[in-house]
C-alpha cells in the first residue's frame, strides 16, 4: 500500500489552509470543533488532491503542437528527475495538492467570494440577534442604546461592526449623546455630542475650513467598545424617546413625525455545508425517483446517496492510486 502519512498529511494541511482562507468557509472553520474542522479539512483537501490526480493522469497524454510547448516532453523530464527525489511513491502528487488547496482560495476570494458580500450573507443567514441588529443599524444608519456593565450608556451610529468568528468582538460608534443609568435604571444624558458637533461645524464655516478637515475632526470621538463590556443594546428613537417617554411638553405639542422602518432580517434555517454537498450529490441521482423534495424522507434519503456515492469514489480513488 503506497499510502503513508506524509502523503495523507500534505492534502490536509492544505484543506485547512483554504478553509481557514477563503471567503465562504473560513466563518464555519472558526466556528467549528476541531473534529469538525479536521473534517472540513479532510474534505477540500481530498477534492484538491482528486484535481491533482486527474492533472498528473492528463498532462503526459497532452499532444504537441508545434506553436506551444510540448508539455508530454516536459513532463517526461520533470518526471524523471523527480522520480529521483522523491523520498515516496506519489509524494508528488500529494505535494501538488497541497499547494492546490493553498493557493485556490485567492482567485475564489478575488473573483467570486467577496468578503463584504460573504459577511453579510453569514450574518443573515447564520448569525445571532446581535450580529443582526448590529448590521441592520450600521446599513440603515439608525441610532443604537448601547448599556455598558457599569451602566454607562451611549447612544449614536454604529460605524463599524464585528465580523462573526472573529477574535476581537468589539464595535465602533459615533456617539450622539452618552450618560448613564441611575439607581432606577433611568437613562441620564448628560454629554450632548451632536450639538459639540454642530458647534465644531459652525466654527469650521466660519473660519473657511474645509469639510474633510472637520470629519477628520469627528473621527476622532468614535468610541470603541468591546462586546464583554456590553450589557444590553437597542434601537433608539429620539423622537419616542422624547414623546411617549420623557413626556417632553415641547415634542407633544409637535406633529407626529414620520418613522422609516425596517424590519430587521430573518435568521435562515440552514444545515451543515458538508451535508448540504452530499444532499446536491445525492439529488442530482434520486431527481427522477423523488419529485417532491421538500419532505423529510426524501432529504433523508438524498443525504444517504451523496455520502454512499463519495465513500464509493473515494474507495475508487484509492484502488487506482495504489496500483
Amino acid at each position: 500500500m503506497p499510502f503513508n502519512i506524509p502523503i495523507l498529511l500534505l492534502p490536509l494541511l492544505g484543506g485547512f489552509v483554504f478553509v481557514t482562507y477563503c471567503n465562504r468557509t473560513k466563518w464555519y472553520a472558526v466556528r467549528a470543533e476541531k473534529e469538525r474542522l479536521t473534517l472540513y479539512a479532510s474534505v477540500v483537501g481530498f477534492i484538491h488532491l482528486v484535481i491533482a490526480w486527474v492533472i498528473t493522469s492528463l498532462v503526459p497524454h497532452i499532444p504537441c503542437v508545434d506553436f506551444f510547448w510540448c508539455f508530454s516532453d516536459l513532463w517526461a523530464t520533470w518526471h524523471s528527475i523527480w522520480k529521483d527525489l522523491a523520498p515516496f511513491p506519489y509524494i508528488g502528487t500529494a505535494l501538488l495538492s497541497f499547494i492546490l488547496a493553498s493557493v485556490s482560495w485567492i482567485p475564489l476570494n478575488r473573483y467570486f467570494f467577496d468578503r463584504d458580500t460573504e459577511t453579510e450573507r453569514i450574518i443573515v443567514a447564520e448569525g445571532g440577534p446581535l450580529e443582526q441588529l448590529l448590521d441592520h443599524a450600521m446599513h440603515t444608519q439608525k441610532h443604537v442604546l448601547v448599556t455598558l456593565k457599569n451602566d454607562k450608556i451611549y447612544i449614536g451610529v454604529v460605524d463599524s461592526s464585528f465580523t462573526p468568528g472573529q477574535l476581537s468582538r468589539t464595535i465602533r460608534i459615533l456617539p450622539t449623546k452618552s450618560g448613564f443609568r441611575d439607581s432606577d435604571k433611568k437613562v441620564i444624558k448628560t454629554v450632548h455630542y451632536d450639538k459639540v458637533y454642530e458647534a465644531i461645524g459652525e466654527d469650521f464655516r466660519q473660519a473657511g475650513r474645509s469639510d474633510d478637515e472637520y470629519y477628520d475632526l469627528i473621527e476622532d470621538f468614535l468610541v470603541v467598545v468591546s462586546l464583554d463590556d456590553i450589557a444590553s443594546i437597542s434601537l433608539y428613537w429620539e423622537e419616542v424617546d422624547a414623546r411617549y417617554f420623557s413626556k417632553d411638553v415641547a415634542a407633544l405639542r409637535s406633529p407626529l413625525p414620520t418613522f422609516e422602518t425596517e424590519p430587521l432580517p430573518v435568521s435562515e434555517k440552514r444545515t451543515d455545508p458538508i451535508l448540504r454537498v452530499f444532499e446536491a450529490i445525492g439529488d442530482f441521482l434520486l431527481q427522477p425517483v423523488f419529485l417532491d423534495s421538500t419532505t423529510k424522507r426524501a432529504r433523508l434519503w438524498r443525504i444517504g446517496w451523496g455520502i454512499g456515492t463519495c465513500a464509493l469514489f473515494i474507495i475508487n480513488c484509492l484502488y487506482l492510486l495504489s496500483n
